[in-house]
């Protein structure tokens, strides 16, 4: 996974942009601490993601070709940690805001962004109120739970995407979520050639001392 699809992949990550705001004609009452599961469907693939935020730090953990991968995304210190749990291995690389074109869901929280309340709809089981939200040339599908007011899914007008939350816990999020564990040797993503030289080697190390 490079570094453009980690910065979509927290991108989408829409709880976290939303978090104690309120935009246009609806209400959220997003906790800035909390633990959800995410479940993003695109281009014909299902990625379920259990994500942690608290503040600006976020963390989320996925499964992806059979292994366990964890993304550590940590703006004060302008990095994102992707560790590697079955082999002790901490890439590290620069964070970016990603671009607008690389959040679809920034649509969300423009300024001048128009709200549309389409009705209601039900949701796994879930009543919801769906709203069109419009901004300059994009526009995003939105449904947000009627008895707590946080989303419940969001989706493109093209359905190419879609995103649902589940299992919200709000409150404080542990401090080690956000750390790279003892143990793991760290590996700058600057230095390529010695990351291919570990990919093909027979058997991976088992760590090293952490920075």
């Amino acid at each position: 996974m490079n570094a453009n699809r980690i910065a979509f992949v927290f991108g989408l990550l829409l709880a976290g942009h939303l978090a104690a705001q309120e935009m246009g004609g609806a209400s959220f009452q997003m906790p800035a601490q909390f633990s959800a599961v995410q479940n993003m469907k695109t281009h014909g693939m299902t990625m379920a993601t259990k994500i942690c935020m608290d503040g600006d730090r976020m963390r989320a953990e996925m499964a992806a070709q059979g292994e366990q991968m964890v993304f550590i995304r940590r703006k004060d210190e302008k990095k994102i940690y992707q560790l590697l749990p079955a082999k002790k291995i901490c890439m590290v690389m620069a964070y970016e805001e990603p671009s607008g074109q690389q959040q679809p869901e920034k649509t969300l929280y423009e300024k001048d962004a128009k709200w549309e309340k389409l009705g209601a709809e039900t949701v796994e089981s879930v009543s919801c109120d769906k709203y069109r939200v419009t901004a300059k040339d994009a526009s995003l599908l939105l449904w947000v739970r009627q008895d707590n007011k946080l989303p419940m899914r969001m989706a493109t007008e093209d359905g190419k995407v879609q995103v649902d939350w589940t299992e919200f816990k709000p409150g404080p999020q542990p401090e080690e979520m956000f750390a790279v564990p003892a143990g793991y040797q760290k590996l700058d993503m600057g230095n390529m050639g010695a990351l291919k030289n570990l990919m093909r080697a027979d058997k991976m190390p088992a760590g090293g001392k952490g920075d």
